[in-house]
């Protein structure tokens, strides 16, 4: 079974990729934040996993659970975790990997990119983002 994601030109995909720019940098931004800091110190598994299922969405890419996993950027345990606790809110599906019966792909569901989308617009709403580098540190 495949990963029901939004087709090409869907309202959700398209006001997701509005914000391509910002969730690209963002996802980098946490990465470097975690070099720099350490990952003990600043972790947030699910958004990060979040951030990264959003922008393969945007490039309409499929993603493996083990790349799920290491995009949260700690313990396979508490990604695992985190993906489920996100799975249960129906913000991401898991299904079985039809080209590998071994393995099981993830993405963001049409009611996470809903959700990543409101949260952005509230954001940008409630400040003077001047440019997706701007909006990036917010979320980052």
């Amino acid at each position: 079974m495949a990963i029901s994601q939004p087709p090409p030109g869907a309202p959700v995909l398209d006001e997701v990729r509005r914000w391509h720019p910002a969730l690209a940098i963002a996802y980098d931004a946490r990465a470097v934040r975690g070099r720099v800091f350490g990952r003990v110190v600043m972790t947030d598994a699910a958004w990060d996993m979040l951030l990264f299922l959003a922008l393969a969405a945007c490039e309409q890419r499929e993603v493996t659970l083990g790349d799920a996993c290491q995009s949260a950027h700690t313990s396979p345990s508490t990604a695992l975790r985190q993906l489920d606790h996100l799975c249960d809110r129906k913000l991401l599906v898991r299904v079985p990997n039809p080209a590998d019966r071994r393995s099981h792909l993830v993405a963001i569901t049409p009611a996470g990119l809903g959700k990543l989308v409101e949260y952005l617009d509230r954001l940008s709403a409630a400040s003077a983002w001047s440019s997706p580098l701007a909006a990036s540190v917010v979320l980052a």
